[in-house]
């Protein structure tokens, strides 16, 4: 979904939109003034929402505000302008930034739960299928699970690989015979080594390609947010990859609901490689 703001009808005629025209020193013969800075104002905004959504432009330079203005002037000029007229703060903050984009935020805040709760059905997914009893196991009830892995243990072992312990293998669990690691063992396992080769930046960099190939749009922080979960969840880059291609091609790039889709899709059906997931598609065409 494209991001979007709120705009007062009254911007046009306020005195700080007049004060931008003045400070600029804008001349138009057939157009208001004030019309033109209120453009440049909204420009700005359609801007931050999706480059800076929290309104802090501390971090952007005069140039990046002034190419997000459609200013052709001298950047620092029209930086100045910008804070005496009052619609950027001192610190460089969008002034009443949530006046503006509060919708927007708040759907950001309700799609980062979203994720957040999404990831946690993935792993739940994942655990289940990774703790699932082998045929033929008499001791495990049909269709339950030989061990449950509490969350506590889980987090414990993430701590245990950012502190980059290698004392998992003595310390792990084995069966009676000594011959296999138990299933917590395993999982446990599986969790340290994720945590430990998980990068974040890389993710961060995937999201960005993805979106550049398959998105149509540059990703936000939100999109780079949800890419960082999926891919910290255990969730492969060829499988994402994947979903984004397929997303693109039913002409919903860059669509999260169809993206998630995919990938539940994926999972239910025990999916673990590109080929995989083509021979299901083909699969699914042919019935």
């Amino acid at each position: 979904m494209v991001p979007w703001i709120q705009v007062y009808s009254n911007l046009p005629s306020h005195p700080k939109t007049a004060r931008l025209a003045e400070e600029l020193k804008l001349k138009s013969a057939s157009v208001d003034t004030r019309t033109v800075a209120a453009g440049m104002v909204v420009s700005l905004w359609c801007w931050a929402i999706q480059n800076a959504w929290s309104g802090d432009l501390g971090s952007c330079s005069d140039r990046a505000i002034a190419d997000a203005c459609a200013w052709r002037g001298k950047p620092e000029i029209l930086v100045s302008a910008l804070c005496a007229s009052g619609f950027l703060d001192p610190d460089r903050r969008i002034h009443d930034w949530e006046d503006y984009a509060i919708l927007q935020l708040e759907n950001e805040a309700q799609q980062r739960r979203k994720t957040k709760e999404r990831v946690a059905r993935f792993r739940a997914l994942r655990r289940k299928k990774a703790l699932a009893p082998p045929p033929g196991d008499k001791d495990a009830p049909p269709g339950e699970a030989v061990d449950e892995t509490p969350p506590e243990a889980l987090q414990a072992a993430l701590h245990e690989a950012l502190q980059g312990s290698e004392d998992q293998k003595s310390n792990a669990p084995t069966e009676q015979n000594g011959t296999a690691l138990s299933s917590r063992s395993s999982e446990r396992n599986v969790f340290i080594k994720r945590a430990r080769d998980f990068d974040a930046q890389s993710a961060e960099m995937t999201g960005r390609r993805l979106f550049a190939v398959y998105g149509g749009r540059h990703p936000t922080e939100n999109d780079l947010t949800e890419t960082t979960l999926i891919l910290r969840a255990g969730e492969s880059e060829e499988l994402l990859e994947y979903a984004f291609r397929e997303a693109n091609r039913a002409g919903r790039p860059g669509n999260w609901n169809y993206i998630h889709g995919v990938l539940a899709n994926l999972a239910v059906n025990g999916i673990a490689t590109e080929e995989e997931a083509e021979n299901l598609k083909i699969s699914l065409l042919g019935r």
